[in-house]
């Protein structure tokens, strides 16, 4: 017997005896019955002798109600659905997905990656390869749901020739995996997410997908600034988030249109568990925000507040990080010792701004950085409420590992990573 049989058998049970076999007769005209009463407003209250079936007829209207939402929870009536709920992660998902380039890139900008790889996080093993569909030549982000099944990846063409030069075509791309499948072509299927709203002239800067995996937040824009858009997966319906300091003002972008005096250099995007809300950090000069995305309108301005960050000991960071909980945001500040670049990784309270006595890391990359480095992706990973992260460079060379507090565990790592996801 099925959970759904169970359900409706107990249901069945707990109400039959209450249902009695026999009805009153069914008048088809109101009939005026000694002790109706009329209550004010002139509604009428029922006649005492109908009372004595309503109550069968409400136990019955009960089970009823029971089927229903058995029904509903089993996806058995159309036109109800019941809403994704993002998993808990508490510890380091057993998948990742990684971009890896071939060799060091001698550019400033973002490598593409020819083919993105399925890999365990605890051997580093490749159990599936995927590539770009034409006329998309690589791939240049990543970004995971909290179901280890679930990712998006941000692909890139060739230039159009018969546009204005340096602007990119770009996509993405929805990708399903299923490790347990016999078949390495079966273990990844990618689809092409129903957005149109992609625009070449605004390069994609950031990305970050929902726990749940139905949302997908970008930020859009050059170093003029950002646009901040949120995909529907299923739909591709967007919602553009602009800046709008009055009610006669002109939308504006984000990323330098905040009076702060911090100098963060960070271009970043953290959700919270439930999907509601969203962390953000729009480029140079711009404040840590917290934007309520069931908010009506498209403004920033009164639907988002900055973080209150105390006793801040630098005043430029370019690594910010919000748990999935919303309770814990992590800051990262560059600094550098002879020829080793360092990042301190600090752990703040986001109910109080203060710094905590955990997680005060540093992050080291000694010499010559010979991989790239995302923006703002020290921390790669972090479960739910920030007990365990996973941080890219942490020590000497390509690699990455899991701390736990301040205990500190590899993980096998490839080389050349452009971007990870979890």
């Amino acid at each position: 017997m099925t959970e759904l049989e169970e359900r409706l058998r107990n249901a069945f049970q707990a109400k039959a005896d209450d249902i009695s076999p026999e009805l009153p007769r069914l008048y088809l005209q109101p009939v005026r019955r000694p002790g109706s009463v009329t209550r004010r407003g002139g509604r009428r209250a029922w006649p005492r002798a109908s009372r004595r079936w309503l109550a069968p007829v409400a136990a019955a209207a009960a089970v009823l109600a029971v089927v229903a939402a058995a029904l509903a929870a089993a996806g058995a009536l159309p036109g109800i659905v019941t809403p994704a709920v993002a998993p808990t992660q508490v510890n380091v998902p057993p998948y990742y997905v990684a971009l890896t380039s071939a060799a060091p890139s001698a550019s400033v900008q973002t490598p593409a990656v020819k083919v993105a790889t399925v890999r365990l996080t605890s051997t580093g093993a490749v159990i599936a390869r995927i590539r770009p569909p034409r006329p998309y030549t690589g791939f240049l982000a990543v970004s995971g749901a909290a179901d280890d099944r679930t990712f998006v990846l941000l692909a890139q063409g060739q230039p159009d020739l018969h546009r204005r030069f340096g602007y990119l075509p770009q996509a993405f791309f929805i990708l399903h995996i299923d490790p347990a499948a016999t078949s390495p072509a079966s273990r990844a299927q990618l689809t092409a997410m129903p957005a149109t709203d992609t625009p070449s002239s605004r390069p994609v800067q950031t990305m970050a997908l929902s726990p749940d995996g139905q949302s997908l937040a970008a930020l859009l824009g050059t170093g003029n600034g950002y646009f901040l858009y949120i995909y529907n997966l299923a739909t591709g319906q967007t919602h553009i988030w602009v800046s709008k300091r009055c009610s006669s003002c002109q939308p504006g972008v984000l990323g330098d249109m905040y009076s702060s005096t911090s100098t963060a250099n960070a271009i970043t995007l953290s959700w919270t568990r439930d999907g509601r809300r969203l962390a953000f950090v729009a480029g140079e000069g711009s404040q840590v925000r917290l934007l309520d995305l069931t908010a009506p309108g498209d403004n920033v301005q009164p639907d988002s507040k900055p973080f209150a960050i105390h006793g801040m000991p630098v005043a430029y960071w370019s690594v910010v990080y919000m748990t999935p909980d919303g309770k814990t945001l992590f800051i990262g500040y560059p600094t550098g010792r002879g020829r080793s670049n360092w990042v301190g990784l600090m752990r703040f309270s986001v109910a109080t701004g203060k710094l905590t006595s955990i997680n005060n890391l540093t992050v080291v990359n000694e010499g010559t950085i010979t991989g790239y480095i995302p923006h703002a992706d020290a921390i790669l990973w972090s479960n739910y409420n920030g007990s365990k992260i996973v941080v890219m460079g942490a020590r000497p060379g390509q690699t990455a590992g899991v701390y736990s507090g301040s205990s500190y565990t590899p993980i096998p790592w490839p080389a050349y990573v452009v971007d990870a996801a979890w």
